[in-house]
């Protein structure tokens, strides 16, 4: 009894010796992803306006609709995205590697290069110097300082697997070291064959898209699916349904993943292979998200109802929720008679928001709001802040991923049938563009308030109580299921 309550302890000791070191590069990587996803908002906001009104900030070439579209997807892939990512990845990898992270300025350092280099890339964007390759809009030369960047804190994260001493791989970590590797690749390729090596503009098109959706289902995906394989079972304190179709739904994300983002190039003078196969991998894909869902719900289990409390629990199953929705989404975009309406329209975007706002983001909240309390001693002010942002974000996004999908099929079934001029079919799409200015508002108006309160929790101004801050008060009939599980320990880190 002795030596159990000793190795209790000397476990709590070793969590909070890596959260100690791993705090100052994760507290910047989160309140920099807060900061990208407030610019992102903002100039989704702006985009979106210029649509409706195209001279509504004047003739300043900088605020018309493309390079205020191309700065948006930056901040949102490269600003909200990978800031978000790096700081879930290396609190996780260490965690789980049960190894407190080393020269902890080097990964902080490296991230200031990140966020530097992405904001000269940004305003290169707005000074007409971009690229114009979709995903990839910054000069060519601001490539280099990001791969560093990203190679250095990938480094710092993968060092902790080699040295493991467990003999156990857990979930998580299989899906974290495939997204590690994943980015790279794929940077790297289309780097080298749409800016060091370009070849005919069909081929760096193709090269384009195969990225963007690598980058989507083979980075983003399985970060927000590591999350949740972790933090549910941590948070409702059992053990994972089913490893074997972890397992399966882990390789075959990884198998088709590459395969997605070519259906959009359905009718382009490419092999016919290319994008029928590209179509026919994201409906397949859906296999995995509904291994990935299934499992995760029936982790859950008997205590699904903490979903009502828990913060944490409640964004990332709305995350695996979302996940699967996304892939409905992408398959239905890769039906060739569904593909050649909306293929070169709004439509393609409500997959991207759907993947890095509804699947990716939702996750890093969740992830964010189990970390950060542990990472600077108190806990988060309100619950009923937590209810706003998470209620806010939620319809913001369903707004936005609706109005773009339906707008996009409906403006490009005008264009295909002929239906009157162009002027006539963009203003007959302006009730999507409205719609569109009222998700990107509430989704301010609910990150405005997250932000504020994550600066409340790095100030260490956050609730004093050593309970979790809860959505909710705990209902008396589910009082047992909070008792049960506070007598159980976990075995994961």
């Amino acid at each position: 009894m002795s030596s159990s309550i000793a190795s209790d302890q000397d476990l709590t000791n070793l969590r909070a010796q890596i959260d100690r070191s791993v705090r100052w590069p994760v507290l910047l990587f989160f309140t920099s992803a807060g900061f990208w996803f407030l610019a992102t908002i903002i100039l989704g906001l702006m985009s979106t306006w210029t649509l409706l009104s195209p001279d509504a900030f004047g003739d300043c070439p900088a605020f018309k609709y493309g390079r205020l579209q191309s700065a948006h997807t930056l901040a949102m892939v490269y600003g909200l995205g990978f800031n978000l990512a790096f700081g879930v990845i290396l609190w996780m990898m260490h965690r789980l590697c049960r190894m407190p992270m080393k020269h902890s300025l080097v990964p902080n350092i490296a991230g200031h290069l990140w966020n530097i280099a992405l904001t000269i890339g940004i305003f290169c964007v707005f000074g007409g110097i971009g690229s114009g390759v979709e995903w990839l809009e910054f000069p060519k030369q601001v490539g280099p300082a990001l791969l560093v960047a990203y190679i250095v804190i990938a480094l710092w994260a993968f060092v902790p697997f080699t040295q493991r001493d467990q003999p156990q791989t857990f979930v998580s970590l299989w899906f974290l070291v495939a997204a590690l590797f994943a980015f790279p690749a794929l940077f790297l390729t289309a780097n080298v064959f749409i800016h060091m090596a370009p070849s005919a503009a069909v081929v760096s098109t193709a090269v384009n898209y195969w990225y963007i959706g690598g980058v989507q289902f083979l980075f983003f995906l399985p970060i927000a699916a590591a999350a949740a394989f972790y933090l549910i079972p941590k948070v409702s304190g059992r053990p994972i349904f089913s490893y074997s179709l972890a397992l399966a739904s882990f390789w075959a994300l990884i198998l088709l993943g590459g395969w997605t983002g070519l259906h959009r190039l359905l009718g382009a003078p490419l092999p016919a292979w290319m994008p029928a196969v590209s179509g026919a991998a994201g409906i397949v894909i859906l296999i995995p998200a509904l291994m990935i869902l299934v499992n995760v719900h029936a982790t859950l289990g008997a205590r699904f109802r903490m979903v009502n409390y828990s913060a944490t629990l409640r964004f990332a199953y709305a995350s695996i929720v979302a996940l699967f929705l996304a892939a409905v989404l992408n398959a239905l975009g890769g039906i060739p008679t569904l593909s050649k309406y909306a293929g070169l329209t709004q439509a393609v975007l409500s997959t991207h928001v759907a993947v890095l706002l509804g699947v990716f983001t939702m996750a890093g909240f969740g992830a964010i709001y189990f970390i950060v309390p542990r990472l600077c001693g108190c806990e988060w002010p309100s619950g009923r802040s937590i209810r706003f942002h998470f209620w806010f974000t939620v319809y913001s996004i369903l707004i936005l991923v609706v109005t773009l999908a339906v707008g996009g099929f409906w403006q490009g079934n005008a264009e295909f049938m002929l239906y009157g001029s162009w002027k006539k079919i963009v203003d007959a799409a302006e009730p999507f563009y409205i719609g569109q200015l009222i998700g990107w508002t509430m989704l301010l108006m609910a990150n405005f308030s997250f932000v504020l309160n994550l600066w409340v929790m790095v100030f260490g101004q956050g609730r004093r109580a050593g309970s979790p801050t809860l959505l909710h008060e705990v209902h008396e009939l589910d009082q047992p299921m909070f008792d049960d599980r506070a007598k159980e320990s976990s075995s994961q880190a």
